[in-house]
């Protein structure tokens, strides 16, 4: 198992620059473009959603396929477990935008989540309870309850329709792991809820600076939106991507801890590139290159060896456009051509 940033006394190993060079191709399973990766409560299973219109259960510890379910006739993306290992909630693609909760086990649909007007853009579970968020392309952010089929809360995003290329960029949203606090980023900005008052509006609002290099946040807005986000382990990290580069920000003031250019070219369709992640304890960040690599920094403050730099260069099929570390086991996934599983080199 692997160290996380979680409790006083994690326990685990502890990953190292060494650890994470010497990761290597494990599997390859190309039955499959993979769409989302998400990963159950234990890290022993990995659910992907494709463009075959398919949901795939795999196993983590043995690196085999587990489960197929078919979605052909609505489709399926932003696949993510519950609480539960035999049930899923996943996006439409198809038919409308309707967000369905699957039981894997006899493949029966146990709520419909209806509300969105356009297809969703960002789905997330809380890491407490049975709430999730979900985003759309309509301009709005819904608060849902497993439990329940009408959404709990309803939030518009401010429209960041601009001449620059961030109009187009879906919103994105993440929690961080207290369940208590999420995010919303669309255009250059993310802005902080209390789930307990989210409708009060947002406690703190960070803006990306049109300087990467900058250290701080300001009111500047730059030509790429921010695509995608997440919180380390600790919440003391925030990780945000846009176009032009993945930022690691301060968790609290939002201050620019760490810029690094962001080598994927963005998607036509949502302008939105490779999708990076933390490591479990919040030590590195993975990120994709279009050179058909992973990148990997290491996020430690700056007077330390390895601050801020570049620690392994990892070399992949095709362009890597999600990364996944495994929040339990010492196994990376990236969604290439097909799901490709990294693992410490022998």
């Amino acid at each position: 198992m692997v160290t996380t940033t979680l409790g006083d006394q994690p326990q685990g190993e502890r990953l190292t620059s060494s650890i994470i060079s010497s990761f290597e191709v494990a599997r390859v399973f190309t039955e499959h473009t993979p769409t989302s990766l998400d990963f159950d409560d234990s890290g022993e299973l990995l659910i992907t959603s494709g463009a075959d219109d398919a949901l795939r259960v795999w196993d983590c510890l043995n690196g085999t396929p587990k489960e197929k379910v078919y979605s052909k006739k609505y489709g399926c993306t932003h696949a993510k477990f519950t609480h539960s290992r035999a049930s899923v909630i996943y996006a439409s693609t198809k038919e409308d935008d309707t967000i369905r909760y699957l039981s894997l086990h006899d493949n029966i649909y146990l709520r419909y989540f209806r509300g969105h007007t356009s297809p969703v853009s960002s789905l997330e579970m809380s890491p407490q309870d049975d709430h999730f968020l979900s985003a759309s392309v309509d301009g709005t952010v819904r608060l849902w309850d497993l439990k329940a089929p009408h959404c709990q809360g309803f939030l518009r995003i401010p429209s960041t329709n601009t001449s620059t290329n961030s109009s187009s960029t879906p919103p994105s949203i993440c929690f961080d792991q207290t369940g208590k606090v999420f995010t919303i980023s669309s255009g250059q900005w993310t802005k902080l809820y209390d789930l307990r008052n989210f409708d009060k509006g947002p406690f703190t609002t960070f803006t990306l600076p049109s300087n990467p290099n900058s250290n701080s946040i300001s009111n500047s807005n730059s030509n790429s939106g921010i695509y995608h986000s997440e919180f380390s382990n600790d919440g003391k990290l925030l990780l945000v991507a846009t176009g032009e580069g993945v930022h690691v920000l301060d968790g609290f003031s939002g201050a620019i801890h760490q810029s690094h250019p962001n080598t994927t070219t963005t998607n036509s369709n949502n302008n939105t590139g490779c999708k990076p992640c933390f490591s479990p304890d919040a030590q590195f960040v993975f990120t994709g290159g279009d050179d058909s690599s992973i990148r990997v920094f290491s996020t430690t403050t700056s007077t330390s060896t390895d601050g801020g730099k570049q620690v392994a260069l990892l070399k992949c099929m095709d362009t890597p456009r999600i990364l996944r570390f495994n929040p339990k086991w010492e196994v990376l996934v990236s969604a290439e051509r097909g799901v490709v599983v990294w693992t410490r080199g022998r």
